[in-house]
């Protein structure tokens, strides 16, 4: 299996796979008639990509948990994540005994890139970063719209 191609979970549930102690395949993978690695005389198994042998034979049957088997029944309650965010704000004006003379309300859109705060980083990192003010703030927003509410939108 390449672990290049596997999606998060997929990546978990092969990390498990690789202790011993931890492996939940163990009596699949005994019974596999292939290893890990490209058979010998895989275009003698009739695959027109010997890379396509790679792995258990066992992989996908009953029993052999994978991705899609953990989210296939998450799918009807499932949504793409969303890095824009709305954010509401309130100020007043006041006299000098406290009474309010005039308020506002504004509503701002922003929206969080994949870009971090300090560019000399780039984004696509596999690692945490390592800029301080990356590691203070993270990836970098920007500001998408803004506009005053009325009474009636609060």
């Amino acid at each position: 299996m390449d672990l290049a191609l596997a999606g998060t979970l997929q990546a978990a549930l092969n990390e498990v796979s690789k202790q011993a102690a931890t492996n939940p395949y163990a009596a699949i993978e005994s019974l596999s008639t292939q290893s890990l690695a490209v058979p010998e005389r895989a275009a003698d198994a009739e695959y027109q990509f010997p890379a396509a042998a790679v792995g258990y034979s066992a992989y996908g049957l009953p029993g052999w948990t994978r991705q899609a088997d953990i989210l296939r029944p998450l799918a009807p309650i499932l949504s793409v994540r969303d890095d824009t965010f709305t954010i509401r704000g309130y100020g007043d004006a006041r006299d000098a005994t406290g009474k309010v003379l005039a308020h506002a309300v504004c509503e701002a859109v922003v929206r969080r890139t994949r870009e971090f705060v300090d560019s000399a980083e780039a984004a696509d990192i596999l690692t945490p970063p390592t800029r301080a003010a990356n590691q203070a703030f993270g990836r970098r927003f920007e500001f998408v719209s803004m506009r005053w509410l009325t009474a009636s939108e609060v």
